[in-house]
């Protein structure tokens, strides 16, 4: 079988999306199909980056976010045609839904990933008082008319799904690479016994970056020693520096490669994630594989992540997350280490793909392998 990834907001740089499509692509292959992965990119080229064949369009750039979108033309129809896939999952909800509905109508199957919810990662972007979710329930109608599934990995990315009645709407969660990320063999804080908080993931708005330094300011003032690492970049970076001076926070830059990553995540204490809209937490379970407990947004998908004994789901203020490091700190370490594995290893790119496959085929889809459908 023949799959083709399409994707826009893809980058080197573009963390969970990156980590997914790439994931999902190294199983597909090692189940014997063809991945082609288009995304957006300076000019056409192509390449093969060991999971996929890779093709670039032109793109137009996003403001000052980072980010890109393929251009709105026939090159893209044209490529799918080229391509003639059995199936395209469709990382997008904008301007490469048109191309894959169309090729739909040639027999491939458009499975959507929904990587976000509409209504909660435009909520920081739009005036007060705008009809939000009416917007996004439009929007999603007219896309549940294009695709032939949809994919959410929480219950929570799902819910505006279920809002509008949506027959064809599956939760299936993600993976992570447990191999890669793996606990440390040492246990406890380090040389100067300063509690080492984590931050990765992207610095933009609607992650709330600033919650994780207002936490370290708070816990200083409390008596915790502390030190705040920060992995990743975004348009917040210099308004965070700003925020963070004369406080103990170093800012890593994008780090390259999930190795790094994970060297990060195992030899931290506590891994913070302060946002709320998250439809997954792919970070999260990063750090957890690692045997890092985490200190969560109690809103979003990462409470259906965050278990007992793995970390604390808690309002996402520096009072609460302040308090929640506190008493993980009182917590046997390496019990809560243990437990956080544990929960991680619960979670497989390898069934991910084959539930997905199952889907790209046009198997049915049992009921227990998908979300509570409205009838």
């Amino acid at each position: 079988m023949r799959i083709v990834q399409l994707a826009n907001f893809y980058s080197p740089t573009s963390g969970g999306l990156r980590t997914t499509l790439r994931s999902l692509a190294s199983e597909y292959q090692s189940a014997g199909h063809e991945v082609v992965r288009i995304v957006p990119g300076d000019e056409r080229s192509s390449f093969h980056d060991g999971t996929a064949t890779v093709v670039t369009l032109p793109s137009a750039r996003l403001g000052g976010t980072g980010y890109r979108i393929v251009r709105p033309g026939a090159e893209t129809d044209q490529l799918l045609r080229q391509l003639a896939p059995d199936a395209i999952e469709l990382s997008d909800k904008t301007t490469l839904v048109g191309p894959a509905a169309r090729q739909r109508r040639h027999g491939a199957r458009v499975v959507l990933l929904s990587h976000e919810r509409l209504d909660a990662i435009l909520r920081p972007r739009v005036p007060r008082g705008f009809p939000l979710s009416r917007s996004a329930d439009v929007w999603n109608r007219r896309l549940t008319r294009k695709v032939d599934e949809v994919v959410c990995a929480s219950k929570f990315a799902a819910g505006e799904w279920r809002r509008i009645g949506a027959s064809h709407v599956n939760v299936v969660p993600f993976g992570v690479d447990l191999d890669t990320f793996t606990p440390s063999t040492v246990c406890g804080t380090g040389a100067d016994d300063r509690l080492r908080l984590a931050l990765v993931g992207r610095l933009s708005k609607e992650k709330r970056p600033e919650l994780a330094i207002d936490t370290v300011r708070l816990l200083l003032a409390l008596g915790m020693p502390c030190v705040l690492r920060v992995a990743g970049t975004g348009p917040m970076l210099d308004e965070l520096r700003t925020r963070a001076s004369g406080l103990p926070v170093e800012f890593l830059g994008h780090l390259d490669g999930a190795a790094a990553v994970a060297r990060l995540l195992r030899e931290s204490d506590i891994a913070l994630a302060p946002c709320g809209v998250e439809t997954f937490g792919l970070a999260v379970l990063e750090a957890m594989a690692c045997g890092t407990p985490v200190v969560a947004a109690d809103s979003g998908a990462l409470p259906e992540l965050v278990v007992t004994g793995t970390g604390l789901a808690v309002a996402p203020t520096d009072r609460r997350f302040a308090a929640a490091a506190i008493e993980l700190r009182a917590q046997d370490g390496a019990a809560t280490r243990l437990r956080a594995r544990t929960h991680a290893e619960q979670f497989s790119w390898t069934a991910t793909a084959h539930r997905l496959l199952d889907m790209y085929s046009g198997a049915p889809v049992l009921e227990s392998q998908s979300s509570s459908r409205s009838r």
